[in-house]
């Protein structure tokens, strides 16, 4: 009943129907400052390119160096060593209280805000240890704490995290020659550790070549493949394992992040996975020869760039999406078509009458209309922003002080979609600051946005579930794609980064030619790079989809332009 309504109205226009501008504020994000990750030149004190040392993030724009080991004069230290990231300066630390001994091969570990917690390593004998000794960051004052339980065998070279207020030890080197023991005995770990199986393909990165440095964000374990004696920069990447689908991504190409001439050798990431650091040095020259090669380059990687959400919000989004999808299986009789999982939060009261109209149902307590325009209109009709010139079908409104367009009676329009305003005012700056303006008191609650009826839908039903996942009203990519236009129109950050981390994970033979306009469109140069190399890859299939035949001749010629001039086509078998 309630879809029958919503649906009778498929192309009545709506009197007094104001015409949504862009945001006059930020109508489009400019353009990034070159699409190549900067190097940094750090200053101070800087240390020599150890080996074995620890470099760790420990927020407040800040990374310790601790210990490491000189091949030049065969020293192993204990120096604490400061980099301040706001200033690119490099600070010898004075340390107090029970100062460790010399080390590398250890971890370093940031415990809460203000706590590194260092364990094991190899000293200046090679012997390998077992302690742990803790560096309070506000301080500079070390502490051994004492140690109850069996303490595992010293190791160095091992991998360390804490979660929930404890230290994991995995791997190492212990110095033995048999690492298993030969006794049988029942391990004591809470569960069994099991190893998987990746899906193999054209994107696994080759460990036997390049400098590797791993880190995790955003549900992936990132690879960063870096120039090394027997790699050049044109055979690096950053690439990622999906840890959700265990799949292999090429993220982006060598020359997009390296630059030849720098040889990188630790990196680090902040706490939320959003951004990296590696630190390095120029590769030796013919005027600095004497001179120890010291750790005075900085690479910043913005991982935001390249899609990645940040911890944070990739876990919220993960459990959206789980939960949405279990709770909708498990519902034994078949939900409602507006049905959303309580555990979603944000609307999720309100998201059940979304687009729900008073006469279909009294309590959907609906209060504002937004229409958009049709699905069946030509994509060139919808390309540009309403700002940006009057287009015929609207109408300027003289009588007001600033500019204002109200639809045409004789205009076509999709079905009306009912909102409740508190929701678009909470929500969406942009409504917002259009109602402060007391621009909208004209338009009786009523509005039209000029973009495709089933983008803007799903757009609103972001704005009352905070999320794009697949559902009823977000359908296939192209509405993600659509998505991103509208987040890059009105300024909204956070469904910008969203929108590209969906359509870069899931990139598909239908949608590559779609998404590479739409990024285009958008200025997201580095996602509109990967989906020409992914068009160019998958050409033949590509040229045949409904997605490609759907955009403009100009676009049209511009992917074919991506093609190199020397390029050929070779025949398939």
């Amino acid at each position: 009943m309630a879809e029958s309504l919503n649906r009778s109205a498929t192309s009545t226009p709506i009197a007094n129907a104001y015409l949504m501008p862009a945001n006059p504020v930020k109508n489009r994000r400019g353009r990034p400052e070159g699409q190549k990750p900067k190097i940094w030149k750090s200053t101070g004190q800087k240390p020599a390119c150890l080996v074995n040392a620890s470099v760790t993030y420990c927020g407040n724009d800040q990374i310790y160096a601790f210990g490491g080991f000189d091949m030049l004069t065969d020293e192993v230290y204990n120096h604490v060593l400061r980099l301040d990231l706001k200033t690119l300066n490099w600070a010898l630390i004075d340390n107090y209280g029970e100062i460790p001994g010399v080390r590398m091969g250890h971890s370093a570990t940031l415990y809460g805000e203000d706590k590194l917690v260092v364990y094991g390593g190899e000293n200046e004998h090679r012997e390998y240890l077992s302690d742990v000794v803790i560096l309070d960051l506000k301080t500079h004052h070390w502490t051994q704490p004492d140690v109850l339980g069996v303490v595992p065998k010293g190791r160095a070279r091992h991998a360390a995290a804490i979660y929930d207020d404890k230290l994991f030890i995995v791997g190492g080197l212990t110095g033995d020659i048999h690492i298993r023991s030969s006794r049988r005995e029942t391990p004591n770990a809470p569960g069994a550790i099991s190893s998987l199986k990746f899906i193999s393909g054209p994107n696994v990165p080759l460990q036997s070549c390049g400098t590797h440095f791993h880190v995790c964000s955003s549900g992936s374990l990132l690879d960063f493949v870096t120039p090394a004696s027997n790699m050049r920069v044109g055979e690096c990447n950053l690439s990622a394992l999906e840890l959700d689908s265990l799949r292999w991504q090429r993220i982006v190409e060598g020359p997009e992040i390296f630059a030849p001439g720098y040889k990188w050798h630790y990196s680090t990431v902040n706490e939320d996975g959003t951004k990296v650091w590696l630190l390095g040095s120029p590769l030796e020259d013919a005027g600095n020869a004497s001179q120890d090669p010291q750790l005075s380059e900085v690479l910043v990687i913005d991982l935001k760039r390249y899609g990645m959400l940040g911890n944070d919000l990739a876990n919220s989004t993960y459990e959206q999406t789980r939960t949405l999808t279990s709770d909708r299986r498990s519902t034994s009789s078949s939900p409602s078509r507006n049905y959303v999982s309580p555990s979603l939060n944000l609307g999720s009261d309100l998201a059940a009458m979304f687009d729900v109209s008073p006469e279909a149902n009294a309590d959907s307590m609906a209060d504002f209309i937004v229409t958009a325009a049709p699905d069946d209109n030509p994509d060139d009709a919808c390309s540009e922003s309403p700002s940006a010139s009057p287009k015929a079908g609207y109408l300027a409104n003289t009588n007001t002080a600033s500019t204002q367009q109200f639809l045409s009676m004789d205009s076509p329009t999709s079905p009306p979609i009912h909102l409740h305003k508190m929701i678009l005012h909470a929500r969406w700056p942009h409504f917002r600051r259009l109602y402060a303006s007391k621009m909208l008191e004209y338009q009786q609650s009523r509005l039209h946005i000029p973009e495709p009826y089933s983008v803007v839908r799903a757009f609103l039903f972001y704005l009352y579930t905070d999320s794009i996942a697949p559902s009823t009203f977000c359908r296939s990519l192209t509405d993600v794609a659509g998505m991103l236009v509208m987040a890059n129109l009105y300024d909204i950050p956070k469904l910008r980064l969203l929108c590209v981390n969906r359509l870069s994970r899931e990139i598909d033979i239908e949608h590559a030619a779609v998404i590479w306009e739409r990024a285009g469109r958008t200025d997201e140069e580095w996602l509109k790079s990967r989906a020409a190399r992914f068009c160019l890859m998958n050409w033949g299939r590509v040229v045949r989809t409904d997605g490609f035949r759907s955009l403009s001749r100009q676009s049209l010629m511009e992917l074919c332009e991506v093609v190199d001039t020397e390029g050929r086509v070779r025949l398939g078998k």
